[in-house]
């Protein structure tokens, strides 16, 4: 195997919950990546304590790290993502969905 390459990584709560917990496999791809992507509703679910969140707290404040805020048509395409049987990160939906692409 070679070098990984840098990428981008979209987090869903799952996600950021493992960056707390010290997941050392979501620790590993967070070094690897080149932009982390985190939607500010991902944000919301995994936020609770800042003051016992530091490891949370700090991947947040990285320089990688942007928040996305999410408007009503990009939440209601993600309300119907969750349905689908095949496991899709948030960032895809950013960079490959279209307003009007599917019914709302």
């Amino acid at each position: 195997m070679g070098a990984k390459r840098p990428r981008p990584v979209g987090l869903d709560t799952g996600g950021l919950i493992a960056v707390d917990r010290a997941d050392r496999r979501v620790i590993r791809l967070l070094e690897l990546a080149e932009e982390i992507h985190v939607p500010a509703a991902v944000l919301a679910q995994a936020w609770r304590n800042p003051a016992r969140q530091v490891r949370l707290v700090r991947v947040l404040a990285a320089e990688p790290v942007t928040i996305h805020p999410l408007d009503g048509t990009e939440a209601r395409a993600v309300g119907q993502l969750c349905v689908l049987p095949v496991p899709l990160m948030w960032s895809t939906l950013r960079w490959h969905w279209s307003p009007g692409s599917w019914a709302a």
